[in-house]
């Protein structure tokens, strides 16, 4: 596998043909295989990613749901559902696949697919938790309010072995839990989404 410093004066365009052509660098939902592959994708631009927020009315107040993660540098973290979108796939198609692949369920869109309730840019800053893995350092979240079509949750374990998610919490925005709580840097995402949610499920700001 070339490194990244000869193919550094390689046109992007033949690079992403060469690697478009490359089906055994690749799973299913062409989502990349090979690590030193997604490295190289990292250093093309900001990796494109989609995560989805259930949200409810219980007590009459509007909930939102998130996980807890179980793998990777933000394990025992809150995070959002969620994650990379393949290449050719659609962003409701991703959407989906993460809430199945993560949880077991299916869920409806409460926001229309091309209007993401809130859009994130996730790049490296000095505080805790927020994109530590070195290189990742720049990222675009489109994240959407879904609806859960059940709650029958199967925690199953990742392509790669350990289980991505250990729990989900349900929290009101009185009652949500502190930044540090989150992976991330995803409790802001949370904050930005409550008054669309509110609108949304009871009518009001």
């Amino acid at each position: 596998m070339p490194n990244q410093e000869s193919l550094k004066d390689v046109p992007t365009g033949d690079l992403a043909r060469e690697l478009g052509s490359r089906p055994d660098l690749f799973l299913g939902g062409g989502r990349l295989l090979v690590h030193p592959v997604f490295k190289l994708r990292e250093q093309l631009g900001p990796i494109s990613c989609v995560d989805g927020v259930p949200a409810r009315v219980h007590a009459g107040r509007v909930e939102l749901m998130v996980i807890r993660r179980g793998t990777g540098p933000c394990a025992s973290k809150l995070a959002l559902v969620g994650g990379v979108i393949g290449m050719g796939e659609s962003v409701e198609g991703a959407l989906r696949r993460h809430f199945s692949s993560d949880l077991g369920v299916k869920i409806d869109l409460l926001t229309p697919i091309e209007s993401p309730s809130v859009v994130a840019q996730y790049s490296r800053e000095p505080r805790e938790g927020f994109l530590p893995e070195p290189g990742r350092d720049h990222c675009i979240g489109l994240t959407f309010l879904v609806a859960l079509l059940d709650d029958s949750f199967v925690f199953g374990e990742t392509e790669h072995g350990g289980q991505e998610v250990v729990g989900v919490h349900w929290f009101a925005e009185t009652d949500m839990p502190v930044w540090s709580e989150f992976g991330y840097g995803q409790d802001s995402v949370c904050r930005s989404i409550f008054p669309i949610a509110r609108r949304l499920l009871l009518g009001r700001r």
